[in-house]
């Protein structure tokens, strides 16, 4: 019975592949949204780790704030933009969550962020709602 389930999912998998959403090759049956080449490979900033980096330079002075961070590099064309496009524009809400759990993974392992309060996301402008139709950081 297991066989014939097996070969189900195979099948299923043959007409249906399940991709991988930062380069588009076919998942293993243990990958999930994002392939283990791609994560090994995904240009993570460990910005998490340190209180003075970019993205927290950029914002001194503009408001109140504890830490401030961003997990991943963003290149055009490369596959963190991939896999932002699948989740903003294509309605692969699997993906925010994959991203979620690498981010909370980063937030809980760093002394910067222990006793963390809030998690505060960029907002979508009203221009972007209209366009896309649905605001991403509320999925």
């Amino acid at each position: 019975m297991i066989a014939i389930k097996r070969w189900g999912v195979d099948l299923l998998g043959l007409l249906f592949p399940n991709l991988c959403n930062a380069c588009g090759t076919s998942l293993f049956h243990s990958e999930n949204v994002i392939c283990t080449k791609c994560l090994y490979d995904m240009p993570f900033t460990d910005y998490h780790l340190h209180a003075e980096n970019r993205v927290a330079k950029q914002l001194w002075g503009r408001l109140p704030l504890n830490a401030a961070m961003a997990m991943l590099n963003f290149r055009k064309g490369a596959k963190v933009q991939n896999l932002i496009h699948n989740l903003k524009y294509n309605g692969k809400t699997a993906v925010g969550i994959a991203l979620g759990s690498l981010l909370g993974e980063r937030l809980k392992a760093s002394p910067l962020y222990n006793g963390i309060d809030l998690v505060i996301p960029v907002p979508l402008h009203r221009k972007k709602l209209r366009l896309r139709g649905y605001n991403q950081i509320l999925i």
